[in-house]
């Protein structure tokens, strides 16, 4: 199930819309038998989940965190790489 903005306190749908923009690549890890999710535009970063789902659901809250630590410290914001 993806993330609407009633699931988490002070998420606006904006910010969720902006976190929407960027690439997310999900892949099985045969390894640690688990769908890990990854973000070209957030190198070394990753997050995992059982399913698929699962997995999207917590790289969408990842990038909504980072876009939010960004923001709250100050620092600019790079514009994705690729759109999606």
């Amino acid at each position: 199930m993806a993330m609407n903005q009633s699931d988490w306190l002070g998420v606006t749908a904006e910010d969720l819309a902006e976190a929407r923009q960027y690439g997310m690549c999900i892949g099985w890890s045969p390894e640690d038998q688990v769908f890990i999710a990854s973000f070209p535009d957030i190198p070394h970063v990753r997050t995992h989940g059982a399913t698929r789902e699962e997995a999207a659901e917590r790289g969408e809250e990842l990038i909504v965190t980072w876009l939010t630590a960004l923001k709250d410290a100050g620092y600019p914001i790079r514009p994705p790489k690729i759109r999606v």
